[in-house]
Formats: C-alpha cells, sequence, structure tokens
C-alpha cells in the first residue's frame, strides 16, 4: 500500500492535465492501483532495472481513473454489527483485477 501512495502521489496532478475539459474532476481509483502494484511487485523488487517496469505500471493507474462526484459521502454506521463478536466476511466479493 504505500508503494501505491507512493507512486499515486506522483500522479495526481496528471488526471486533473488529462481531463481538464471534462465536467467532473478525475483520480486515480486506489483499489485498480493496488490490483496492478501485486502483479508487478515481485518484478519491481527483483528486477536490476525497475526503471523499465515504472513507466509501463504508472501508465497502467492513469489508465484506470474514477471521477470525482460530489457530495457522495454516505454516513458511516458505527454501531449496526456492535453486537457480533467476530466480524462477518463476504464471500460474494471478486477481486479487483
Amino acid at each position: 500500500m504505500n508503494m501505491q501512495a507512493l507512486l499515486a502521489d506522483e500522479l495526481q496532478q496528471e488526471p486533473k492535465d488529462r481531463y481538464s475539459h471534462s465536467k467532473l474532476a478525475y483520480r486515480l481509483n486506489p483499489a485498480t492501483a493496488v490490483g496492478h502494484l501485486k502483479k508487478n511487485v515481485v518484478a519491481l523488487r527483483t528486477s536490476d532495472s525497475p526503471q523499465q517496469i515504472l513507466p509501463e505500471l504508472k501508465e497502467s493507474f492513469l489508465q484506470h481513473v474514477e471521477p470525482v462526484r460530489p457530495g457522495r459521502k454516505y454516513p458511516r454506521q458505527k454501531d449496526k454489527y456492535r453486537h457480533r463478536k467476530t466480524p462477518v466476511l463476504m464471500r460474494n466479493r471478486k477481486n479487483v483485477l
């Protein structure tokens, strides 16, 4: 997650520049960014020259952006699952990538 945050921080301005003509502002999708990074983290760590992998990884980050929709903050229900002893794991989830 820290590697994803560092790479996303470098690319923070790029979606704003690419989609400046658009009605909504755009930002990187963190879920797909983590998915792409998971696929390439071993190659980044074991490669002699990670400078070859980083531009491809950054471009894949920039291909998956999402619009920032104003007013889409839903209140969190903190006490909804308080009566349970252990958290319930949802089985109907897929991996992002």
